[in-house]
């Protein structure tokens, strides 16, 4: 019988729980690395970028606009959390389930390794549908 939630005692939380944590985890890279990427993008853009280095126009950026340059960061959300959420949900639960079924299906060590790389390909797509 599968396990409803994480208690602290239990070896691995539940796939739910887990695809949760993983796609705020990977919403929150994104809201750390986002003035990065914003500078960045501007820099790249910039007619001015052979009189200053990237860490002077960082630095510039920074200073002179500091919380603007976190404009637009709630866009990212449907773009890192949902698809690392679904994406770690279809894939914790497909290994989980899967797993025994091509236990008592094959012996084989070729096919036990190469599964996960399918169930990680199929996951992916699923993730990028949605």
């Amino acid at each position: 019988m599968a396990e409803t939630s994480f208690k602290p005692g239990n070896s691995s939380p539940t796939p739910g729980l887990t695809a949760l944590a993983s796609g705020f985890f990977s919403w929150l890279a994104d809201f750390i690395l986002y003035p990065i990427d914003t500078i960045s993008t501007r820099l790249k853009g910039s007619k001015s970028k052979q009189q200053v280095g990237p860490v002077r126009f960082l630095l510039h950026s920074m200073k002179t606009e500091g919380r603007s340059l976190y404009r637009g960061v709630t866009l990212t959300i449907p773009h890192s959390f949902i698809p690392t959420g679904v994406y770690i949900y279809i894939y914790e639960n497909l290994m989980h389930h899967a797993s025994s079924f091509v236990d008592s299906v094959t012996s084989h060590k070729q096919v036990k390794l190469v599964f996960p790389f399918f169930v990680s390909v199929f996951a992916e797509g699923v993730a990028l549908v949605l």
